[in-house]
């Protein structure tokens, strides 16, 4: 899977904040934040209904899956601010231990502000990250999700293959289902930047 990585304007960083949970097009379309997504993709949504969605992205990475799972944890270095409530991915941190906060805090001379995006529930390295909870705008919908990286060995030595399921399910008036194909989209972005970040750099 390839996902392009591109630059995002400026005004759209501050997507997340102060948005409130609504079911229609503008609010699913905020979770896009305006970004221009290009994929080449193993990358579906597997179910989707009023209840909720499943969505799955596959990726090679050329790094090895204990290395590769150091990475996943150290979120700040490839999640795009864009899709953060402070706008800059370095207040992101990730515990990997099983209760371990997917967390973002930040101060700007106004208290300290944090939000819990995620929480650990199954921690492998080199194998397995497991989350729950809602991703952005999700996290105002009653309902739950439990988000999987699951890594193997990959077919070259050093290499892995990384497979990330989201499963959301939830109540929103209007439904979910229209939710799942942008929800898609903003993980797959994630993936790919990920999958990028393992290129060896160019000359």
């Amino acid at each position: 899977m390839h996902v392009g990585v591109w630059s995002t304007p400026r005004h759209l960083i501050s997507c997340y904040r102060n948005k409130p949970v609504l079911p229609n097009r503008i609010q699913i379309a905020a979770l896009l934040c305006g970004a221009l997504v290009s994929v080449s993709a193993m990358a579906a949504v597997t179910h989707e209904s009023d209840t909720g969605f499943v969505i799955v992205q596959k990726a090679d990475l050329d790094w090895s899956p204990a290395d590769a799972y150091a990475h996943i944890v150290n979120i700040a270095s490839w999640w795009n601010p864009a899709h953060t409530f402070s706008g800059d991915a370095a207040n992101l941190s990730i515990a990997p231990y099983a209760g371990g906060c997917w967390c973002e805090q930040w101060d700007r001379g106004q208290g300290t502000h944090s939000v819990q995006h995620m929480t650990i529930v199954n921690a492998q390295p080199g194998k397995l990250l497991r989350a729950t909870g809602g991703l952005g705008p999700l996290q105002g919908i009653p309902g739950d999700g439990v988000l999987d990286f699951v890594l193997a060995e990959g077919a070259r030595t050093g290499t892995s293959t990384l497979t990330v399921t989201y499963n959301f399910t939830g109540f929103a008036p209007g439904g979910l289902s229209n939710w799942a194909r942008p929800v898609d989209q903003v993980i797959g972005e994630q993936v790919g930047r990920l999958q990028e970040n393992s290129r060896p750099p160019t000359e």
